[in-house]
């Protein structure tokens, strides 16, 4: 497996499991900008998955290697149904982060969803937090924008040299 695959395999468990809480889920390519956080604004809530940084590159094996990742969901939402948006983020992070949770636990027994058995190489996620990203000129685009981040170390399975 390798780690955009690993990313979609995490984005469509949260989609599953946050329903229609969140109008987008989807892998994002980082950070954002002021304009993208415009153009997603008109579709909060949406989580963006991104992976932030690969660090700790290690020898797990034969043709495998161990990387620490830095995963974050990104939360951005609007003031929805009469409830101001700093709570509707709160609450959408919240879950986010007892999905991450109830993955540990299931990663012991069942493994990630999405991730064929074979290839079932994730270890559980760790140092889980959430980050309120309030700025001033991120409210007055009338949207919140929490970061849920963690850390998982992954092995890599480099993919086979081309036959000559």
């Amino acid at each position: 497996m390798d780690l955009p695959a690993l990313l979609e395999a995490i984005a469509a468990d949260l989609r599953t499991l946050l329903g229609t809480r969140a109008a987008v889920v989807d892998v994002h390519a980082g950070r954002f900008t002021a304009a993208e956080l415009r153009r997603y604004a008109t579709r909060a809530p949406a989580v963006l998955l991104a992976c932030l940084r690969v660090s700790d590159l290690d020898q797990a094996g034969e043709h495998r290697q161990s990387a620490s990742l830095n995963l974050a969901a990104f939360v951005i939402t609007t003031d929805r149904d009469g409830t101001p948006r700093a709570s509707v983020a709160l609450d959408l992070a919240g879950r986010v982060m007892a999905i991450l949770s109830l993955r540990r636990w299931a990663n012991e027994k069942d493994g990630w969803p999405g991730i064929p058995e074979h290839e079932q190489r994730v270890i559980d996620p760790a140092t889980v937090e959430a980050t309120n990203l309030y700025a001033a000129d991120i409210d007055t685009q009338g949207v919140a924008l929490w970061a849920v981040s963690w850390q998982q170390t992954f092995t890599l399975t480099p993919p086979t040299p081309p036959e000559a």
